[in-house]
């Protein structure tokens, strides 16, 4: 079995004067990443495999989550398509995703990333109806500040 993580990048700086592509997390964002980072060791989240936007902030919140995970430079994936993606990008990108990867974490934007935990709830809402009770999944908050 497969599991996904999906994880929107913390809060970024609006003051900075820069392209979007180039925005840095603010100080809020900064303590925000750690914090997630942690938490996300306390859950036992272990990627084999990273897709992550080109994005400052995605990378940087990736810099910060991987102080408290044991995740490979060589595992990450900077995806240029992850960049403020549409579901139907963000399923195109996991459908790349190599097969032998178990466990994956897809660091994304708005507004692709709620429509994509929508879908993907959908379905387990639905295969649950159907009795299949052994699908699992991390639901974390949207933000930590």
């Amino acid at each position: 079995m497969r599991t996904l993580t999906l994880l929107r990048h913390a809060k970024s700086d609006w003051a900075f004067a820069a392209p979007d592509m180039e925005r840095p997390l603010n100080k809020r964002g900064r303590a925000a990443a750690a914090r997630i980072g942690l938490w996300m060791k306390h859950q036992r989240v272990q990627p084999d495999w990273v897709i992550c936007s080109p994005a400052v902030r995605t990378r940087e919140t990736l810099t910060r989550v991987r102080a408290y995970l044991p995740i490979k430079a060589s595992s990450i994936d900077v995806e240029d398509r992850a960049y403020l993606a549409d579901v139907e990008d963000l399923l195109a990108i996991l459908a790349d995703c190599p097969q032998e990867k178990k466990n994956v974490l897809l660091l994304g934007h708005n507004p692709g990333l709620e429509p994509a935990v929508d879908l993907f709830m959908r379905r387990r809402a639905a295969a649950f109806e159907q009795g299949q009770t052994h699908a699992h999944g991390h639901i974390g908050a949207d933000h930590l500040a």
